[in-house]
């Protein structure tokens, strides 16, 4: 079996790729570019006016975002260009385009769309409460979390204070959620396996 692409494209996509030539690439690109990075320039005019093809345009457009989208290499987006392409110079040009580009495009589609922030690391130290605010013993053990989470491609650290019963109730509810998800991706194996949904013809 062959292994998926790490840049998936469409039929259609590909055919405009396999029609583009190596001198046309680096002016599509750089168009391309400039009209998803900046709003004045999907203003701007028609391709037709630019001497560029709507058509072409808008493949180059999908292989590089998508590329992007993916966090492809740009070797990877060579390998998936020279699937349609039968000029290496088309494939090359292609990837030394998306070389150029792809920190911006990245950073772009960071920015667009719904994001939520995620946990990259987990730090936590515990100490013991040796007398409470009322000047009595409390001997109370501590917790003292501190969780990176990543938002936007910024790290940040957020901490807290949490009793042993809290950290206790942390834990089943993240444990709870783990099987959630488990039951959910067996459930989405089960339909989505060789034979298909239930029903299917």
């Amino acid at each position: 079996m062959e292994s998926e692409s790490a840049v998936p494209l469409s039929q259609s996509v590909g055919l405009g790729l396999s029609q583009l030539s190596a001198q046309e690439v680096p002016r599509l690109c750089e168009v391309c570019v400039s009209r998803c990075l900046s709003p004045e320039g999907a203003q701007g005019e028609a391709p037709e006016e630019e001497g560029l093809s709507a058509a072409a345009l808008q493949c180059v457009a999908t292989l590089l975002l998508e590329a992007a989208r993916h966090h492809a290499e740009p070797e990877q987006l060579r390998a998936a260009a020279a699937e349609f392409t039968s000029s290496p110079a088309v494939a090359e040009a292609l990837a030394a385009s998306y070389a150029s580009h792809r920190a911006a495009l990245t950073e772009h589609l960071l920015g667009t769309g719904p994001s939520f922030p995620s946990i990259v690391g987990l730090d936590w130290r515990l100490d013991h409460s040796v007398r409470s605010k009322r000047g009595g013993r409390d001997n109370a053990p501590l917790y003292f979390l501190s969780v990176k989470v990543k938002e936007a491609g910024v790290v940040r650290d957020v901490q807290m204070l949490a009793s042993f019963e809290q950290v206790q109730d942390m834990l089943a509810k993240v444990r709870d959620a783990v099987k959630q998800v488990e039951r959910v991706l067996a459930g989405a194996g089960e339909l989505g396996g060789p034979e298909g949904p239930p029903g299917a013809a």
